[in-house]
C-alpha cells in the first residue's frame, strides 16, 4: 500500500496533465458542469437515471437494485440485464453529501478521462519501462475518437478499469510467487469492469486466457501450472464477489428463458466499424472534422457506432515498431491481440465504405464476429463495435513500445516526445466540444417534487422503450432523468433490455391504450371515449395518478408527436379526467420550440457534420412542457 501510495504522489503531474487535457478537449463543458452534461439527453437521460436509482436502492430499506417499481409503474421492471452501471452508481453514493446526481454523474464522466489516460499510463510504463512512451499511450487510449463518439454513455466511457486489470494480470503472470495483495486489486478491478459495463468484463475475462497462455510458456518449468492457479483464485475471488449479481441473473434466466438476451444479425451489422474508418480522420476536428464527417455519412449503420481512427501518428508509429521488430515475440502478441480486435469490430460482414456487397456478384464477405454470434456468452455482444475498447487498448500498447523504441534510438528524448504529443493531441482535438446537452430540469417539476405523498406522474407522450427488444407507444427520455429531481413514480420508462409482458400489460390497460393509439395517429371513436371514462377512477386509483404532464417533445429518435396529436390527447384527457391545469407554456415560446425542431429536420435532410448539429445546443435547452394537469379525484 505505502508502494501505491508513493507511486500516486510521484505521478500528481502525470494525473493534472489529463485532468488539464480533459478540460481542454471537451471545452466548453468545465464551465456548465452543473447544468449540463456531454453527449445526448436520450440515452444519456437513462444513464443518469441508473446512477440516481442505485443511489437511493442502496440508501432505501426495502429496495432492490435490481428491481424497481419506480418507472413502468406500478408492476415495475427487472433490471438484472439492463446496463445498470451499478459501480457508477456507489461512486454517486460516496459523493452525493456534497453533489447532486447530475454532478456527481458529471463527476464519474470527468474521472473516466483521466483514470483512462492513467490506467493506460500505468500500464505502458509497466511494459516499457518509459513514461514518456506510458504518457503518450494514455492520451492515444483517453482521448480517442473511439471515446469522445461514444460520451453519451457512461457505460462504454467507463474505460479506466480495462488497463488496471491488464496490468495486474501481467503482475501475476510475471512475477515469482502468490502475491495476495496482486490477486486481490486483479479481481477488484475485474469487478469494476463488470459492473460498470457488463461487455467490458467479459472482455476482461476473455483476454486473459491468451495473457495465460503465452506469459505461460514464456516462464521456466511448471510456470503454467502456477499461472493457471494464480489466475483461477483471481476467477474465484472475483465470483465471490460478483455473485449477487450472477445469483440474480441465473434465477432469472431460470424462471424467464434467456429470450431478453437475444439480438439479431441484422442489428449487429447495423452497428459495426466500417474498415474505412479506421483511416477517416476525427471528424469532430475544427479543421478536417467536417469533410471526415461526410465521407462517413456514407457508411450503413449507426454513426457514432463506426468511429474508431486512432490517428495517422498512431498508426505511423505502430507500423514504424512492427517494420524494426517484426522479431519480437511480445510485440507479435500485442499486434496479433489488435488485429484480433480490429476484425472483431468489423461485425458479420465486412463493410468498405459503406458497402457490404462486391463484385458483379454481389458477393457478401463473412466476418470471424458471424461464428462468434453463435457461441455462448458471445451473442450477448450484440454490437461488434464495442470492440474498439480492446482495439484501442491494444494499440496504445504498441504505440507506447514503439516510442520506447524511437527513444532508444535518438539520444535527445525531447526532439521526439514533444513534437510527438503535440501533433498527437493536435489530430485528436475536439474543441470547441459540441455534444453537451443542457439537463436543466423545468421550473414546473418543483411544484411536483414539494408534494408530500407517494403517487404517480402520468406523461404524455407515453410510451416505454428497451433498446432490441420491445417498444410502446413514444417514450421521451428525459421524463426519466426529471424523476432524479422530483422522485415521484412515473408510468413510463427505456431500459436496455425488458420483458415483453411488461409492454404488453399496458398496451392492454384501458385509457393508455387509447392514448398509445392518439400517439400513433389514430382517433378514437366516441364509444370508446365513453367506454375508457367509465373505467377513469379506476385508472386513477389503480394507478396512484396525481398530475399529467403534456410535453412538446422533439426528441432525436423515436419520438414524432405533431402538435395536431398533442392538441387530441389533451381534448382526450380533459373528457376523460376532472383536471386542474396547474401550468401552461407561454405561447411565445413555443415558436422557438418549432424553429429548433425545423433547423434539426433541416440537419438531417442535409446529412451536414455533426459538430453543425443544432440538437445539443438548441433542442436540448428548450423548456418543451406544453401543460401541467392535477387530476381532481373528488
Amino acid at each position: 500500500m505505502k508502494d501505491f501510495c508513493r507511486k500516486i504522489i510521484k505521478d500528481i503531474p502525470v494525473l493534472l496533465f489529463y485532468s488539464i487535457l480533459t478540460v481542454v478537449l471537451t471545452y466548453p463543458w468545465i464551465f456548465k458542469f452543473t447544468t449540463h452534461k456531454l453527449g445526448d439527453d436520450i440515452d444519456g437521460s437513462m444513464l443518469v437515471w441508473n446512477v440516481w436509482w442505485v443511489k437511493k436502492a442502496l440508501l432505501s430499506y426495502g429496495e432492490s437494485i435490481f428491481f424497481t417499481k419506480y418507472i413502468f409503474y406500478p408492476i415495475g421492471t427487472t433490471l438484472v440485464f439492463h446496463t445498470l452501471t451499478i459501480i457508477n452508481g456507489i461512486f454517486a453514493l460516496i459523493i452525493s453529501p456534497v453533489a447532486d446526481t447530475l454532478v456527481a454523474f458529471n463527476i464519474i464522466t470527468f474521472l473516466t478521462f483521466i483514470l483512462s489516460g492513467y490506467g493506460a499510463f500505468i500500464l505502458i510504463e509497466y511494459l516499457t519501462g518509459s513514461r514518456w512512451a506510458a504518457l503518450i499511450g494514455g492520451i492515444i487510449y483517453a482521448f480517442s475518437p473511439f471515446r469522445m463518439f461514444r460520451v453519451s454513455f457512461i457505460n462504454y466511457l467507463s474505460t479506466q478499469w480495462m488497463p488496471l486489470y491488464f496490468f495486474f494480470i501481467l503482475k501475476i503472470l510475471n512475477e515469482k510467487g502468490l502475491k495476495k495483495s496482486n490477486i486481490f486489486w486483479c479481481a477488484l478491478f475485474l469487478l469494476f469492469n463488470a459492473l460498470s459495463c457488463e461487455i467490458y468484463g467479459f472482455y476482461a475475462i476473455l483476454y486473459t486466457i491468451p495473457f495465460l497462455i503465452f506469459f505461460s510458456f514464456k516462464a521456466e518449468g511448471d510456470g503454467f501450472k502456477k499461472n493457471i492457479i494464480k489466475v483461477s483464485a483471481v476467477f474465484i475471488l472475483f465470483l465471490i464477489m460478483f455473485s449477487p449479481v450472477i445469483y440474480r441473473m441465473i434465477d432469472f434466466i431460470a424462471s424467464e428463458g434467456s429470450g431478453i438476451l437475444s439480438s439479431t444479425l441484422e442489428n449487429a451489422e447495423s452497428e459495426s466499424i466500417d474498415l474505412l474508418a479506421y483511416f477517416i480522420p476525427n471528424p469532430l476536428h475544427p479543421v478536417w472534422g467536417d469533410r471526415s464527417a461526410m465521407m462517413m455519412s456514407r457508411f450503413s449503420g449507426v454513426f457514432q457506432e463506426t468511429v474508431i481512427f486512432p490517428g495517422y501518428l498512431t498508426l505511423m508509429i505502430v507500423l514504424l515498431l512492427m517494420i524494426y521488430k517484426w522479431r519480437d515475440k511480445e510485440i507479435i502478441f500485442y499486434f496479433s491481440l489488435f488485429a484480433f480486435s480490429a476484425v472483431m469490430s468489423l461485425g458479420p460482414y465486412l463493410h468498405i465504405g459503406g458497402k457490404a456487397s462486391f463484385f458483379e456478384s454481389h458477393l457478401r464477405i463473412p466476418m470471424p464476429y458471424i461464428l462468434s454470434y453463435y457461441l455462448p456468452f458471445f451473442s450477448a455482444v450484440r454490437i461488434p463495435g464495442r470492440y474498439g475498447v480492446m482495439v484501442m487498448l491494444f494499440i496504445s500498447i504498441l504505440a507506447g513500445f514503439g516510442i520506447k523504441y524511437i527513444c532508444d534510438k535518438i539520444k535527445k528524448r525531447n526532439v521526439v516526445v514533444y513534437p510527438v504529443m503535440a501533433v498527437l493531441v493536435f489530430e485528436l482535438w475536439t474543441a470547441p466540444f459540441t455534444f453537451i446537452s443542457d439537463m436543466q430540469v423545468p421550473p414546473v417539476y418543483t411544484q411536483i417534487k414539494n408534494e408530500s405523498g407517494d403517487f404517480a406522474i402520468l406523461h404524455v407522450p407515453l410510451g416505454w422503450r428497451a433498446k432490441g427488444t420491445y417498444h410502446l407507444g413514444y417514450n421521451f427520455t428525459r421524463f426519466q432523468y426529471y424523476q432524479t429531481y422530483h422522485g415521484k413514480r412515473i408510468l413510463d420508462g427505456m431500459l436496455a433490455r425488458t420483458l415483453q409482458r411488461n409492454t404488453d400489460y399496458f398496451a392492454k390497460t384501458p385509457i393508455i391504450s387509447t392514448l398509445v393509439k392518439i400517439e400513433y395517429g389514430e382517433v378514437p371513436d366516441e364509444k370508446s371515449i365513453e367506454s375508457d371514462m367509465v373505467y377513469s377512477a379506476e385508472f386513477i386509483k389503480h394507478f396512484n395518478v396525481k398530475y399529467i404532464v403534456l410535453d412538446e417533445v422533439y426528441e432525436r429518435v423515436f419520438t414524432h408527436m405533431t402538435p395536431e396529436k398533442l392538441e387530441n390527447i389533451d381534448g382526450y384527457l380533459n373528457r376523460i379526467f376532472k383536471l386542474q391545469l396547474v401550468y401552461q407554456n407561454d405561447k411565445s415560446t413555443r415558436p422557438a420550440i418549432k424553429m429548433a425542431f425545423d433547423e434539426y429536420a433541416e440537419f438531417l435532410k442535409g446529412k451536414k457534420p455533426p459538430r453543425d448539429d443544432p440538437f445539443y445546443g438548441n433542442i436540448t435547452s428548450l423548456n418543451t412542457t406544453y401543460k401541467v394537469y392535477k387530476i381532481d379525484a373528488r
